[in-house]
C-alpha cells in the first residue's frame, strides 16, 4: 500500500502485506470495511486465483479463499447483497450484521464470500469466457 503526493510525485511505501508467505497478492483490489470494524480493509487476489482480505492498519489478515490454481487474477467486487443477520431471526442479538459480500467471477463462475462463512454464499454458473484465461 503507498502514499502518493501527487504535487510532488513521492511515492512512499506505507503498509506491505506479509500475512501469507509465497502467496504472490500482487492483484486486482477492492477497498470496504468487510468485517465492519470500522477499519478499512483490502481485498486482494493473486495469480492462481486465491483472493485475500486484510486489514492494513493492523496488518491481520481477515479471510483467505484458495483458488483454482489457474493463471487467472480474479477481480473482486464488493457489495452488500443480503441483508444479513447472522442469528438468521430477524434480531441484531449482538452479532454483526449487513456484512457486505466480496464478488469475483473464478473461470466461468460467479462467486460470492463473505467472513461470517467459511464457504461461499453462492456460486453460479455462467457463460461467460472472457476472464476464463
Amino acid at each position: 500500500m503507498y502514499a502518493v503526493d501527487v504535487a510532488s510525485g513521492q511515492v512512499q511505501l506505507v503498509r506491505n502485506f506479509t500475512g501469507i508467505a509465497d502467496a504472490n497478492v500482487d492483484g486486482p483490489t477492492a477497498i470496504a470495511d468487510i468485517n465492519l470494524d470500522g477499519l478499512i480493509d483490502v481485498v486482494v487476489s493473486n495469480a492462481g486465483g486465491s483472493i485475500y482480505a486484510w486489514t492494513p492498519q493492523t496488518n491481520e489478515l481477515i479471510m483467505d479463499w484458495t483458488g483454482n490454481g489457474g493463471a487467472q487474477r480474479p477481480v473482486p467486487f464488493i457489495a452488500n447483497v443480503y441483508n444479513d443477520d447472522l442469528a438468521d431471526d430477524g434480531l441484531i442479538n449482538g452479532s454483526k450484521v449487513n456484512y457486505p459480500e466480496i464478488i469475483a467471477l473464478v473461470g466461468t463462475t460467479l462467486t460470492a464470500y463473505n467472513i461470517s462463512s467459511a464457504s461461499p454464499i453462492f456460486t453460479l454458473a455462467t457463460t461467460d469466457t472472457s476472464l476464463a484465461s
